[in-house]
């Protein structure tokens, strides 16, 4: 498969950055800044990932356990995508929103760990600190300070 012009494909190795970017806080993000094409969303690099606030300041430790967590969800897709001969989207469809899946656990863990990453709160409306956290961002790079983008920091 090749990606075509409406496809945004981020090449990493590094299972922190897929972590990040599949959690709750990234669809929140995703959610405000895309456009429509009917009732779907539509992901453009400029609005939604060029402007995406990562975390600035985290323990490697919790560097690691997002990277554990997004094996481990990682993993288990493609192992029921095989088994069951789906594609991700029927897999979703049918098990995401399901409380008792494990696809709904490991995502649940995942989004408590990019939670804690960002300093957080489960009672933090989490796009005002998104935004909150971008603009800070943009200020610490306008005066020629380097931010941590889409990278683990070190």
């Amino acid at each position: 498969w090749l990606p075509g012009d409406l496809n945004i494909v981020v090449a990493s190795e590094d299972f922190y950055i897929f972590g990040i970017l599949t959690s709750k806080v990234h669809r929140f993000w995703v959610k405000a800044q895309s456009s429509t094409l009917g009732d779907t969303t539509r992901y453009t690099n400029t609005t939604c990932f060029e402007t995406f606030p990562f975390p600035q300041t985290l323990t490697r430790q919790l560097v690691e356990e997002i990277r554990v967590t997004a094996v481990e969800l990682h993993e288990y897709r493609t192992q029921q995508m095989s088994a069951k001969q789906w594609g991700i989207t029927q897999l979703y469809n049918k098990f995401f929103n399901e409380p008792t899946s494990q696809l709904f656990k490991l995502h649940a863990k995942l989004d408590r760990q990019v939670i804690q990453a960002y300093g957080f709160t489960d009672s933090d409306n989490i796009l005002d600190q998104l935004l909150a956290l971008n603009l800070e961002l943009a200020e610490t790079e306008k005066q020629g300070q380097p931010i941590v983008g889409p990278t683990a920091p070190n």
